[in-house]
């Protein structure tokens, strides 16, 4: 279930020039998730110590899911479940002059919040997403899609010359070049977990179906929860693209234009995916340790299919 409103107010500060500002609200509520209710509530716990890193000497106690689940017939027996709720509030300010004069000009900011409850955008079933089944709401905070800051601007400049001398107006007539500029704050990172223990069921390891991965042992959320989720964020991204054209005018009802486009005009190397794993899982259940890892939040992928390394085309138009 989704509800959505925007508030816009605008006003014209100049001849073909029009600013406004807006307001923009999205709640979802009912979202899908997936809980594996074949869990009991953890009644032990496990404390794990935190070597190097910002929580260096720390100590870390969180539920364990241990012992035999409920139906020993089965692992886990997953729920699809509407619970997860979201929330997006954004302030958009934007100025417009519509094509006058040989120039068009466009530019919006957008100061944006994104929070949910661990909305997943899983196409198949997932054994168990959130950290804890028994209180999921403890998984709330930024959300995967979060934004804060974006700015947009773009532009079109194609002015007309006229004079009478054949050859200069060959030459300096027809011209265009039309730039977009693009920023956004990087991506939230979540401060992970990897790996879990071998032996997470020390009381019984022969009990069949025992949970075993994951930080508490519930195959959820693998998270350190000393911080809040997506608290980190990656690389900002800024790109540029641009557009030249020269159109000759050949008859009334004739031109040819020959055009050029460059996409990631400066090259720029943009990073789409970073390395999660926060800190990573060793020891045994009765001397646990939580490792920080240097890798934390560096690039393993760039471009992806939004943003790829420089491109450029050009083309031929005939306009009749």
């Amino acid at each position: 279930m989704i509800h959505q409103a925007d508030l816009i107010f605008e006003r014209e500060v100049l001849r073909d020039t029009t600013v406004s500002v807006s307001y923009l609200l999205s709640i979802g509520r009912k979202l899908p998730t997936f809980y594996d209710r074949n869990l009991s509530p953890p009644t032990l716990t496990q404390t794990y110590t935190l070597v190097g890193g910002p929580f260096a000497g720390q100590t870390l106690t969180v539920p364990a899911f241990r012992g035999a689940r409920p139906n020993a017939n089965y692992a886990q027996m997953t729920e699809i479940a509407s619970r997860v709720k979201s929330e997006y509030n954004a302030l958009v300010l934007q100025a417009n002059r519509r094509f006058a004069g040989g120039l068009q000009l466009q530019a919006s900011y957008t100061l944006s919040k994104a929070t949910d409850t661990l909305q997943t955008s899983t196409t198949f079933t997932a054994s168990n997403i959130p950290y804890n089944v028994f209180d999921p709401g403890g998984d709330g905070g930024r959300s995967n899609f979060d934004r804060r800051h974006k700015f947009v601007a773009s532009a079109v400049y194609a002015p007309r010359v006229e004079v009478k001398n054949t050859a200069i107006r060959t030459v300096a007539d027809g011209w265009s070049i039309a730039p977009i500029f693009q920023y956004y704050t990087g991506q939230p990172l979540d401060a992970g977990v990897s790996g879990s223990l071998p032996n997470a069921n020390p009381i019984n390891p022969a009990i069949p179906n025992a949970i075993s991965s994951g930080i508490n042992g519930s195959g959820g959320a693998n998270r350190l929860i000393l911080v809040p989720r997506n608290d980190f964020s990656g690389p900002d991204v800024w790109n540029v693209d641009l557009r030249l054209s020269k159109r000759f005018y050949i008859k009334e009802k004739f031109n040819v234009e020959f055009l050029g486009e460059a996409f990631n005009l400066f090259n720029r190397t943009q990073i789409t995916g970073l390395n999660s794993s926060y800190y990573s899982v060793g020891g045994t259940a009765q001397s646990a340790t939580l490792t920080f890892q240097p890798a934390f939040g560096t690039a393993n992928e760039a471009g992806g299919t939004l943003y790829r390394e420089r491109q450029v085309q050009i083309g031929l138009r005939l306009k009749f």
